[in-house]
Parts: C-alpha cells; structure tokens; sequence
C-alpha cells in the first residue's frame, strides 16, 4: 500500500509541475526567436530554456516511471 500510495504521490506532483513548466517554456521560446535582445536577456533566457527543458525531463522520467509500474510500459532490456 505504501509503494501504491508513493508511486500516486509522484505521479501526480508531475502531472502538477507539467503544466507550470509548458507554461514557462513557451514564452520563453517565444522571447528567444525576437530579434534585438540584448546579450545578457538572450543569456538569461537560454538558461531559463535550458533548466526548464531539463525539469521537463525529470517530470517525463517520473511518470514513465509510473507507467512502467502499472504496466502500462513493458520495459526492453
């Protein structure tokens, strides 16, 4: 029970940081494409777009984690 109830909590703290992370991204994206940034606002954006691309995966691993747990996924070795 507490492995089911662990794996329902992480599943659904990523589907709740899923949406705020979309959220970011695309303004983000969207400020990048402009031209006439200013050096350190391109600088800063880049490293908001990375750290965020890198949140998204974390979250991504977390519910392929869950569906794999489910059955959903079959795991390849």
């Amino acid at each position: 029970e507490l492995d089911v109830a662990k794996s329902n909590f992480f599943t659904n703290i990523s589907h709740e940081l899923r949406t705020p992370l979309s959220l970011i991204q695309g303004p983000v994206e969207q400020q990048l494409e402009r031209a006439g940034l200013s050096q350190e606002d391109r600088r800063n954006l880049t490293i908001a777009k990375k750290n965020t691309q890198q949140l998204a995966t974390l979250v991504d691993q977390l519910l392929d984690l869950s569906k794999l747990k489910s059955g959903f996924y079959k795991l390849n070795v």
